[in-house]
């Protein structure tokens, strides 16, 4: 199930925010500061919803897990606004709509604070509601955080990754790859690996560690010796095979750690992933070289069935705080780059 349109409200640096048309491919630049990676953690806590989600963003950004500042989830910090983040996807008009809200009470007895923070989630399927909002709550006292169980499930279930934050952590690594040798897809991955290296013959775990079976070498060697770029792909490649089938994955800055010699290499990579497994990639970058290469990549025979499912969106903000996305289509993002128009 893929995302179609979304429509962001007081989400971090975003104030008002709607994306429309969304394809399976959909790369996002823009200059900073105008909501590109803000939009990326609305997808994330739009399919996350629970209050739990914004603590995680924070885990994923290597910030401590212990934080309890949820302020600047809030437009401009200002918590009496609540956050609104709302999904139509392409299945059955199914939508759902998350709204955050933040309070907090002074108890007359010893004017000790607590927070309240809620996240509600409501679904609609062909214009009806398939259940009563559901609720996640937690209380913030003294520097905790606490959260109330949930009884009740969404109706339609929905999966994503954003495996960009923690990149290089070895355990997320080592566990991913391990689950896909069980499911004996290791194979899929090395294939596509050998489209950076064509010297890789395999991929294995050996002792909590990733090791590279390379061509022409006698012993393993470990995959930290290949270099972070390779690293970078291969934590792409897992997190798309661990969201499965009709999954979402962000990915922000996705030119981190690539030469660009590496990037049609890496193009072909993801497309085909992408392709294979059948997910929605959400991406963020700044790179011309990036998306000059994903141009040319796209008109190669094997890709050019996935252009139209190719979109390309440049977020601008204006003096009002306004943020606007103007999209292309494949055609007119390849004519435009292809003639040096400056799109970033």
């Amino acid at each position: 199930m893929f995302l179609k349109t979304i429509k962001v409200q007081n989400f971090r640096s975003i104030s008002s925010l709607k994306v429309e048309d969304l394809g399976q491919i959909n790369i996002f630049t823009g200059k900073n500061n105008c909501g590109k990676n803000s939009l990326l953690e609305a997808v994330f806590q739009l399919v996350a919803w629970q209050v739990g989600g914004m603590q995680l963003i924070y885990s994923l950004r290597s910030l401590s897990k212990n934080n309890t500042d949820f302020s600047g989830f809030f437009y401009n910090m200002k918590e009496e606004s609540s956050v609104v983040i709302n999904g139509i996807f392409d299945q059955n008009s199914y939508q759902r709509t998350v709204e955050i809200d933040f309070t907090s009470t002074i108890s007359s007895f010893n004017e000790e604070s607590t927070q309240h923070l809620q996240s509600g989630l409501s679904e609609s399927q062909k214009g009806e509601n398939l259940s009563k909002p559901i609720v996640s709550k937690a209380k913030i006292k003294d520097g905790a955080i606490i959260y109330d169980d949930i009884i009740q499930a969404p109706s339609v279930s929905l999966r994503c990754n954003f495996p960009i934050f923690k990149v290089f952590e070895h355990g997320n690594l080592v566990r991913s790859l391990s689950e896909i040798i069980k499911n004996k897809q290791d194979s899929k991955v090395v294939e596509l690996l050998k489209q950076i290296d064509n010297r890789i013959k395999d991929i294995k775990v050996v002792e909590n560690s990733i090791w590279l079976d390379l061509e022409s070498f006698p012993k393993l060697i470990p995959i930290e010796i290949s270099g972070d770029g390779l690293r970078r792909i291969l934590s792409i490649i897992l997190s798309i095979y661990g969201v499965g089938k009709g999954g979402i994955v962000m990915i922000d800055e996705v030119e981190n750690g690539l030469h660009f010699s590496t990037m049609p290499k890496f193009w072909r990579g993801l497309l085909n992933t992408a392709q294979d497994i059948g997910v929605q990639l959400f991406i963020t970058t700044h790179n011309e070289e990036l998306l000059q290469s994903l141009s040319v990549t796209a008109q190669e025979k094997a890709y050019r069935t996935m252009q139209p499912n190719i979109k390309y969106y440049n977020l601008k903000r204006y003096e009002n705080d306004e943020i606007v996305a103007y999209k292309y289509d494949f055609e007119k993002f390849d004519f435009l780059i292809s003639n040096g128009n400056e799109i970033r």
